[in-house]
Order: C-alpha cells, then structure tokens, then sequence
C-alpha cells in the first residue's frame, strides 16, 4: 500500500483529520511558493564567496527585475 493510499484511506476513516491536511497543505504550498518567489529575485545570494555584494555589478542595460511590466 502506498503512502497516498494509506492518508486516503485514513482520511475515509477519520473524517476529523480534513481540516488538518488542508491547513498543513495550505502551508506547505505558501512556504514553497514562497521560497520559489524570493529566489527569483536578483539580490538573492547563493554563492558569497564568488559573488559576495551582486547588486554592485549590475550592468546598465540589464533589467533588475526577472519581469517587468511596461506602463
């Protein structure tokens, strides 16, 4: 039995553990969406002993955004 059969089959059998799966879902989906946001950004820094400070080289025609809305 796999591990979604079996919380299926728990959820059939203990209907009060519903509301706790959708609270832990909804977390787990806004941390997640979360980390994949702030990643994107340019002033985010993975590697600091290669690239400690990279908002100081920034080229001019580069854009600072990874998407940018026209007016």
């Amino acid at each position: 039995m796999s591990a979604m059969t079996a919380i299926i089959a728990d959820v059939k059998q203990y209907k009060e553990i519903l509301p706790l799966l959708a609270v832990v879902g909804t977390a787990v989906t806004y941390g997640v969406g979360s980390m994949i946001h702030t990643a994107r950004k340019t002033d985010v820094v993975f590697d600091h002993r290669n690239n400690p400070f990279p908002w100081q080289q920034v080229a001019e025609t580069a854009a600072p955004k990874a998407h940018q809305r026209r007016p």
